[in-house]
Order: structure tokens, then sequence, then C-alpha cells
């Protein structure tokens, strides 16, 4: 029941507050994000990287939360490659796609369980232990509201992914003009 009740809470605010939308280059905000990942000491071993296509993806969006968006998927990965074993990476990888900004986070951790594959969205679910299981279906909020779509799955070379679309800056000025 106290679950419920946050979660609506976090529905009414997110549904209410109109968000301070602004043109945000998604691959300077990565590594910003990146940079703020990495201040706190990551674990031995362990590297992340932002790597990006030479594009220069222009989304419109609220920065903030955007980058909570961002700092949430890089924390995730981060946290799957804690106890893994061989090489642990987290790769956010910025680029430009058939008219559309990506942004994914990959890790070289143990991967999703067909389980949470299929239920990987919805709020209360969750991989980790002691989590309420909100930070995805909140991601997925966040970026519906900017005209986007997240995922994620598991890469044919291992660990996961998770990936966002969100229409390039000049296409949501145009749909928002169509509308």
């Amino acid at each position: 029941k106290r679950a419920g009740e946050i979660l609506g809470r976090l529905r009414a605010w997110i549904s209410k507050s109109e968000p301070d939308l602004e043109i945000v280059d998604l691959a300077e905000l990565a590594r910003e994000v990146a940079h703020l990942l990495t201040t706190g000491a990551l674990p031995a071993g362990t590297s992340l990287k932002v790597e990006s296509d030479g594009s220069r993806p222009l989304v419109r969006a609220d920065r903030v939360q955007l980058e909570q968006v961002v700092f949430n998927l890089g924390r995730n990965g981060l946290d799957a490659v804690a106890e893994a074993k061989g090489e642990r990476v987290v790769t956010i990888t910025v680029a430009t796609e058939a008219g559309q900004a990506v942004l994914s986070v990959a890790d070289s951790g143990p991967g999703l369980s067909p389980e949470a594959q299929a239920r990987l969205l919805e709020p209360f679910v969750t991989t980790k232990p002691g989590g309420l299981g909100l930070g995805l279906a909140l991601c997925n909020r966040l970026i519906e509201r900017f005209g986007g779509t997240l995922d994620g799955g598991n890469p044919a070379a291992g660990g996961a992914v998770f990936s966002f679309h969100l229409p390039l800056a000049a296409e949501a000025v145009r749909r928002e003009a169509a509308e």
C-alpha cells in the first residue's frame, strides 16, 4: 500500500508539473553525467566510457530530468558490473540514427533474465536487492514525455543495454507546430 502511495505521488508530480524544455546537446549531457558517476569512487577494475558517432544530437527536453534518466541508467549499469567476473565496463554511447537522437548504456554484467526482460519497465519490478523498482518506470515516463521511447535487452555480446530514442530538436519543434 505504501509503495502504491509513493508511485501515485510520483505520477502526480510528473503529470502536473510542466517540464522546463530547452535544447540539450545529448553528447555533452552524457559526458557531464559520466563525470558525475565517476566522481564517486568506481570499484577497482571498473571503467565507464562515453562514445559518440561524432554527431551532435540536439533534443528538446528538460535538462535536469534527462540528466536523471542518464544517471539512473549509468548507475544501474555500474551496479550490474559490480560483481561481474572479468572485464567490468559500462559504455554510454550517443548517436544519431534515422532522424533520432539515441543514447545507449551498455554493461558487461550478467544481462537480464527472461523474467526481468518481460516486465522491464513495470513499476515495482526490480532485480536489485532492496530496490523499489521505480527507477526504470520513472525513466520511461520521462522519456515518453519528451516524445521518445526507452527499451532494454541483452545484446549478443553479453551484458545488458538500455537505450532511448528522442526526436531531434528540429523534429520536436515541427511536431509541436503541427499539434
